[in-house]
């Protein structure tokens, strides 16, 4: 119909009327171009406001996970002391034996730390981390995830120490029943004289708790790190995040 009328006017040899039909179509084009940019726009926001919330729910899982292993960390550092102190001083008293036997038999162990952010590699994998405008947000989430990364190739590396000690160490032990939480019931099989007069076994629990503190180190990093990239998200949403309540 526009077309038709166009074609008349021009036909009628009217200038101003052919300007305004082609004004017309200019301004609804671009109209049309501007609204389709401005969905988009919009589309790009929601879906960057969802990825920062789920990466902000990715940081609470993570660092709930790693105060619970730095928690249980904490309870074998303290059982790692009594039986170091008690194979150097050659006693083991009655009321350090329960702890006694479940640091020797958990000694050095250090939990594995679930430290991914799921959010995160999906908007890597798909090509939308441009999707987070704030560029600031952009070069921390990096930096973080390079963190991690060195933190846990330290941690394999480590790991693989204690590994080779344990099989040297566990050979003079052995396990009549073991509970991993920090307060179960464990209970091995050892001859304490034996083990208290052989030096080259204190020697190898010494290098398994340097190993174990550098990967309590690693877990403290890692928090610090994850705390640091949440508070972030928090600012560029301008608002914590509420975890949804399931209805159903």
């Amino acid at each position: 119909m526009l077309l038709r009328r166009i074609t008349q006017h021009v036909k009628d040899q009217n200038w101003f009327a052919v300007f305004i039909d082609f004004l017309i179509v200019v301004v609804g084009v671009f109209i049309g171009i501007q609204v389709a940019n401005w969905n988009e726009e919009r589309a790009e926001r929601a879906l960057e406001k969802e990825y920062l919330e789920r990466i902000y729910f990715d940081t609470v899982r993570i660092i709930e996970e790693l105060d619970n292993d730095i928690a249980w960390s904490d309870d074998q550092a303290k059982a790692q002391v009594i039986v170091i102190d008690s194979l150097m001083n050659k006693q083991l008293k009655d009321s350090d034996r329960e702890l006694f036997e479940r640091g020797l038999a958990f000694f050095g162990y250090y939990p594995i730390n679930d430290t991914d952010l799921i959010a995160v590699s999906e908007l890597q994998s798909s090509g939308r981390m441009p999707y987070i405008k704030s560029i600031e947000l952009r070069e921390l989430i990096g930096l973080t995830l390079q963190k991690i990364k060195v933190s846990q190739e330290h941690n394999r590396h480590t790991k693989e120490i204690r590994r080779k000690h344990l099989s040297e160490v566990s050979s003079h032990w052995r396990f009549i029943q073991s509970d991993l939480e920090a307060n179960g019931n464990t209970q091995i099989a050892y001859d304490f004289d034996t083990i208290a007069n052989n030096q080259s076994f204190i020697n190898r629990l010494s290098q398994m708790k340097a190993m174990f503190q550098i990967q309590r180190r690693n877990a403290e990093n890692d928090k610090n790190n994850i705390k640091k990239l949440q508070e972030a998200v928090v600012k560029v949403l301008g608002y914590t995040p509420q975890a949804k309540t399931n209805t159903l």
